[in-house]
């Protein structure tokens, strides 16, 4: 992302541990100063009182410098009904606040990145594994695309206020996604075998998706407003090769 726009001409500041906290409220207004436009990932936390007070301080540093725009990836869509799950529930609450700051904000809401295929152990040459069943669909998104729809998101009009579905050109199960990649089979994992590597809370997500209720969350492709090209999994494993 920053890349894309330092190649744009923007000139970017990026906000990583290393230069702050952003449970720090003085370190996320420092790095918001002179700030016009910002985009805000949070990091993998999913206790809602950590995750409150990340966004309390964001809003609160947008606020007082000034920020023109504000984009917020929830990295991951979001159930229309409510869930107990954390990892759904925090980033809707975040979406909601931002939401509700004053500061003109747009959403982008991402399913499945590509790359998480790049993972060790998923991608192989001759099968794909991932943690959900076969019959799920997924709307896979390049981080490239990420980047086009966020700038896009950043310096676009209109856009105020919007919650952007974003995923790829086509929603896949799991043999289509094979398929897709080039490879012969598709082969799910169970959630518990992919917790150690990204956490319960994200596991739990996993879960959920595998249930009737949110087979399809993952499925939505991308808002039209957004006006951008999309890459097919296709192109994109050919671009690796």
């Amino acid at each position: 992302m920053a890349r894309r726009l330092t190649a744009q001409g923007y000139r970017v500041r990026e906000f990583r541990r290393a230069v702050g906290d952003l449970g720090v409220a003085e370190d996320v207004r420092n790095a918001f100063e002179g700030i016009t436009h910002a985009s805000v990932v949070l990091p993998m936390v999913h206790d809602e009182h950590i995750v409150a007070r990340y966004v309390t301080n964001i809003i609160d540093a947008a606020r007082s410098t000034g920020v023109e725009r504000l984009v917020f990836n929830t990295n991951t869509t979001i159930p229309d009904k409510p869930t107990q799950l954390p990892g759904f529930e925090t980033r809707r609450a975040a979406q909601e606040a931002f939401l509700a700051s004053g500061i003109p904000t747009v959403v982008l809401r991402p399913p499945a990145y590509l790359e998480n295929l790049l993972a060790p152990g998923l991608l192989g040459t001759d099968a794909v594994s991932y943690p959900l069943p076969p019959h799920v669909p997924v709307s896979w998104l390049a981080q490239a695309d990420l980047a086009t729809a966020t700038e896009v998101a950043l310096t676009t009009p209109g856009l105020e206020g919007r919650v952007l579905d974003l995923g790829g050109p086509a929603s896949l199960t799991g043999p289509e996604l094979a398929t897709s990649l080039g490879v012969d089979s598709y082969r799910p994992l169970s959630p518990a075998s992919f917790e150690a590597m990204v956490g319960t809370a994200v596991a739990d997500m996993y879960r959920y998706l595998a249930t009737d209720e949110g087979v399809n969350v993952y499925a939505p492709v991308s808002d039209p407003a957004l006006g951008i090209g999309l890459t097919s999994v296709a192109e994109w494993m050919a671009a690796r090769s």
